[in-house]
């Protein structure tokens, strides 16, 4: 993780992700040598090509400025959701997820607001009965319990993806 984001260091594209996200964060230090943080920043590149993830997190990157985190596969809110027994959906072409809670309602888990849609010409809203929108990539499990996910645990932080 960096910067709210997952970066799964196996898939290659994600990797090329990671690798510009990290070279622009360098690139826009306001104020500081580059110079200095070259040698840093060549590191972190290959440790990243190399996928070593335990040596991105264990390192002091850009006097803390910059800080790796391991995800775990049951820190993502689908896999959580599905571990406690829930029945999910996930969308194919966001980070959105469909599951059906305590009370058998679906709750639509996502980021950002379904964009409109065209019907005879005007556009109509994705109207849900029941949705949480997040900002950012977080989730804490105490907003899915008040929303009728009770068999989670209290005080957790997951992740949409």
């Amino acid at each position: 993780q960096l910067n709210e984001e997952i970066y799964d260091l196996t898939i290659t594209g994600l990797r090329k992700m990671l690798h510009d996200e990290v070279s622009e964060f360098f690139k826009n230090m306001d104020g500081e040598d580059h110079e200095e943080y070259r040698a840093e920043l060549e590191e972190i590149q290959t440790l990243i090509s190399e996928q070593n993830r335990v040596e991105l997190e264990a390192g002091f990157w850009a006097n803390g400025e910059i800080e790796f985190l391991t995800v775990s596969e049951t820190a993502y809110v689908l896999n959580a959701l599905q571990e406690a027994g829930y029945t999910t959906t996930e969308s194919s072409v966001s980070r959105s997820i469909y599951a059906i809670n305590d009370l058998g309602n679906e709750i639509r888990i996502s980021d950002h607001e379904r964009p409109a849609f065209e019907v005879n010409g005007s556009y109509e809203k994705h109207e849900y009965e029941n949705q949480i929108i997040v900002a950012g990539n977080e989730i804490n499990s105490n907003l899915l319990i008040k929303n009728g996910f009770s068999e989670l645990e209290e005080n957790l932080k997951y992740y949409l993806g």
